[in-house]
């Protein structure tokens, strides 16, 4: 079954998260995305590491999610997302798939699923 790869990046609507915290939130997304079934999750790599870093070429406080392309399975990782954000006010995630991007903050569940719906209607079908 073709898939799609989805960018998740961790954001705070607050003051901003540094370095450490927005790899903490990464983590604890990446933790519930796991439960998915038939889902991979990677951090995507961001290059060569900076000079005088500690080697870690990895984005930090982005996630790449693997899932088939299908409107259940893209369903299911927006709803583990917007659960994710719910549970704290200042939680912030843009959700990118092939160049389109979905911020899931503040905005209420209507609002939230209209967007959904375009996405997973425009990136939940395989490609002929």
């Amino acid at each position: 079954m073709p898939t799609v790869s989805v960018l998740l990046t961790v954001a705070s609507e607050g003051p901003e998260l540094d370095a450490e915290e927005r790899d903490e939130h990464a983590a604890e997304l990446g933790r519930a995305l796991r439960e998915l079934p038939d889902t991979a999750i990677g951090v995507p790599d961001g290059g060569p590491a900076p000079e005088g870093s500690k080697g870690v070429s990895g984005l930090l406080g982005v996630l790449s999610v693997t899932v088939a392309v299908s409107r259940k399975a893209l369903g299911a990782v927006v709803e583990v997302v917007r659960r994710w954000v719910a549970l704290e006010a200042s939680r912030k995630v843009v959700f990118e798939v092939d160049g389109d991007k979905l911020e899931i903050s503040g905005a209420t569940s209507d609002q939230i699923d209209r967007l959904v719906a375009v996405i997973v209607d425009r990136h939940g079908r395989p490609k002929p």
